[in-house]
């Protein structure tokens, strides 16, 4: 047992959410540490959770507890909720062994993004809301998972903290598939990191594919009417030209797009909302 309890959250970093949910833990489990993968979660977005957590979560230690806190419904289920039909498996809450790893989070998708398929699942259960918390009306994370966490990170079994949950009742998001051309490929922003970088969530293999030997490419973001020239496919940000833009497969394995000491958010989006482009639409293509 690790004693390691990590955060990715959209709780943000100005208000006492992260620091009351510890102080519960610790009130439990004295000796639990602590790990922020991220609470800068945009907008509830659960394919922007899913990309933090699974770029850091598999370089903990086994047993290891992830705290995944970030609520976004679909249409589909909004309606539902609206209309009050059950069941609505999608608001349950959860505790999930996946490949060595604890997960505390929504049945609301985000799982079947770091574990597609489900296809590294060992054990999920069902958590009940713990009569502790109950002055918290509006922090679900700490009345289902507090407890939960304190106690897996003292060396608590899955199977004492809820009753098994069947996979079929698992929320599975599909996403679009990528489909490349000869010479172009596309997808989507996952994430914009602090210096401006666009994530995207093009895969090296994919990308590799299209360009086979070609290094310049010139990119197309969102609805932007002109398009990003003079962009060069490179192994590493020190190779880059200042001021230039550039493509890279990061440490995820994700190709990355960004302007060398600069932010190309800030060109793209102004500097008010960096994060604004998140979901964006994405090509790059090959010369």
């Amino acid at each position: 047992m690790s004693g390691i309890i990590t955060f990715t959250t959209d709780w943000g970093i100005g208000d006492p959410y992260s620091a009351l949910f510890k102080a519960h833990v610790w009130r439990v489990h004295p000796g639990a540490v602590f790990a922020d993968i991220s609470h800068d979660v945009h907008n509830g977005g659960r394919l922007h959770a899913a990309y933090l957590l699974s770029s850091a979560c598999w370089a903990f230690p086994e047993e290891t507890v992830h705290v995944v806190d970030v609520r976004e419904l679909t249409s589909d289920q909004l309606r539902k909720v609206a209309n009050r039909e059950r069941p609505l498996p999608f608001l349950d809450f959860l505790a999930v062994r996946c490949r060595e790893q604890f997960f505390l989070l929504e049945n609301n998708g985000i799982l079947s993004l770091i574990d597609p398929e489900f296809a590294n699942l060992h054990e999920v259960v069902k958590l009940a809301a713990h009569a502790d918390y109950n002055q918290y009306n509006t922090f679900n994370a700490l009345n289902y998972y507090a407890d939960a966490a304190a106690r897996l990170s003292a060396g608590c079994r899955l199977s004492e903290l809820g009753e098994p949950y069947p996979e079929q009742w698992l929320e599975k998001m599909v996403l679009p598939a990528l489909t490349p051309t000869e010479n172009s490929v596309g997808g989507r922003i996952l994430h914009i990191d602090a210096r401006g970088n666009l994530i995207t969530d093009i895969r090296e293999p994919l990308l590799l594919s299209v360009a086979q030997s070609r290094k310049k490419l010139t990119v197309q973001v969102g609805r932007m009417f002109e398009r990003l020239k003079d962009f060069r496919l490179c192994k590493r940000y020190l190779s880059v030209a200042e001021g230039k833009g550039f493509a890279v497969v990061n440490a995820s394995g994700y190709v990355e797009l960004g302007q060398k000491n600069a932010s190309l958010a800030a060109t793209l989006y102004g500097s008010d909302d960096l994060r604004s482009g998140i979901g964006d639409s994405v090509t790059l293509m090959f010369e």
